[in-house]
């Protein structure tokens, strides 16, 4: 079972994967921001799971008054064979331990060359 619910069918093999922990003044997160806007990523899909507490805003990285975001999305650059998940909400106690077994699952199965957590701590 994926978590990954694509645009288009995309084949992630051989891809680095980027994915940023919650962390101290949520710079991985800013990371993957800064990641996505300098290298080109573009939106390829979103990663559902009910531990994700629901999140949906405006689109942070184009002016469309139509763009939204989500809790939880993938952008790919298919040129660098970089892909990054952008983590946008928390998750729910209660349901962790699932979630991180079933993103476990679906990272393994998408043969990603590589996977990058990007963390930060207090000084």
């Amino acid at each position: 079972m994926s978590l990954i619910n694509f645009k288009n069918n995309n084949d992630l093999s051989g891809y680095t994967l980027i994915i940023p922990s919650v962390s101290v003044g949520n710079v991985a997160q800013l990371t993957v921001d800064l990641l996505i806007s300098s290298c080109d990523l573009k939106e390829a899909g979103t990663l559902w799971h009910p531990a994700l507490v629901a999140a949906v805003s405006s689109d942070p990285y184009k002016f469309d008054p139509n763009g939204i975001c989500t809790a939880c999305e993938i952008y790919v650059n298919e040129e660098l064979k970089l892909a990054a998940l952008q983590i946008r909400s928390s998750l729910e106690t209660k349901l962790m331990s699932k979630f991180f077994e079933d993103f476990t699952q679906t990272i393994c199965n998408s043969k990603f060359k590589k996977v990058i957590i990007l963390a930060s701590g207090f000084d």
